[in-house]
């Protein structure tokens, strides 16, 4: 799979995202479905299969963010898309970080979630509050 999101025509790359999209939740928490998730958006050089996964992470529910927010495979997938996204897509990317900003704390304080959390601070920090 990752290597037809790396090789493939536009319009194949495009049907693929679209697939993984609908289904992102629960391929991101899996050990190989994970790999699958990122490489939508970072090995396609294309744009159009990272719009429709950063689509499908932003429509996500608090429940599911917080439970990939914390996931074994998908806090990478998470974190990735996040520094990935910002390149391509501020204002969406700066959207999902705010999600998970909102998150409850002891979802943040989780062991996996740190390092998305270092992501969000580091790549979306929030101006002085007037």
């Amino acid at each position: 799979m990752q290597k037809v999101l790396e090789c493939g025509s536009e319009a194949l790359k495009e049907r693929v995202a679209e697939r993984v999209a609908a289904d992102v939740a629960s391929l991101s928490v899996d050990k190989y479905g994970s790999y699958v998730v990122e490489a939508c958006f970072q090995l396609t050089c294309s744009l159009t299969p990272m719009r429709r996964v950063l689509a499908a992470f932003i429509a996500l529910s608090d429940e599911q963010l917080a439970e990939l927010v914390q996931g074994v495979y998908s806090n990478y997938v998470v974190h990735k898309l996040l520094a990935t996204g910002k390149k391509y897509f501020k204002e969406e990317t700066l959207k999902l970080a705010r999600r998970i900003e909102e998150l409850p704390a002891e979802v943040q304080r989780e062991m996996h979630a740190q390092r998305v959390m270092q992501v969000v601070k580091k790549q979306f920090p929030r101006g002085p509050r007037h």
